[in-house]
This record gives C-alpha cells, sequence and structure tokens, in this order.
C-alpha cells in the first residue's frame, strides 16, 4: 500500500507541474497577445484622431464658407422679396382707391 500511494504522490506532483507549465505557456501567450493588441491598436487610434479631426476642419470650414453666407443670402433675399411685396401690396391698393374715388 505505502508503495501505491507513493505513486500516486509522484503522479499528482508530475500532473502539477504540467499543469504550472502549461500555466506559464498560457500567461506568456497573454502577454505577446496584448503587445500585439498594444501595437496594432494605438497605430489606429492616432488615425482615427487625425480623422476627427480632419473631419472637425472640414464642418468649421463648410459651415463659416458655406452654410452662413448661404443663411445670410437667402434671408436677405427673403426681406427683399417681402419688401417688395409690401410695396406692391400698398401701390395696388392706391390705385384702388384712386380709381375709386374717380
Amino acid at each position: 500500500m505505502p508503495g501505491v500511494v507513493s505513486w500516486l504522490l509522484l503522479v499528482a506532483a508530475i500532473l502539477s507541474l504540467v499543469a504550472f507549465g502549461l500555466l506559464v505557456m498560457v500567461a506568456l501567450e497573454i502577454r505577446d497577445l496584448v503587445r500585439q493588441i498594444k501595437n496594432e491598436l494605438l497605430p489606429i487610434i492616432g488615425t482615427a484622431r487625425q480623422t476627427v479631426n480632419t473631419m472637425q476642419g472640414t464642418s468649421e470650414f463648410v459651415t463659416s464658407g458655406l452654410v452662413k453666407p448661404l443663411i445670410a443670402s437667402v434671408s436677405a433675399s427673403a426681406g427683399v422679396a417681402k419688401t417688395v411685396q409690401v410695396l406692391t401690396t400698398s401701390l395696388t391698393r392706391g390705385l384702388r382707391r384712386t380709381a375709386k374715388e374717380d
């Protein structure tokens, strides 16, 4: 019986060493994976930041160079159209009153 216990203890020790070796291999693989992800993600993040900055500059340019002048011209033309409408309505009413008085 003591011989069987010794053999079982030896097998358990060998299996624990194998399990420890496998854990070390997994830890090394995880370390390599983290390094690889770090080396690949940093350039991607830099590119994404550059793209965001480019889009921000483009939107500011479009806003200041296109949208604001367009709004100003549309509002000016609307004001002119309303002024012309008011003046023509007033003139038409004035002419009608003059024609009715004659």
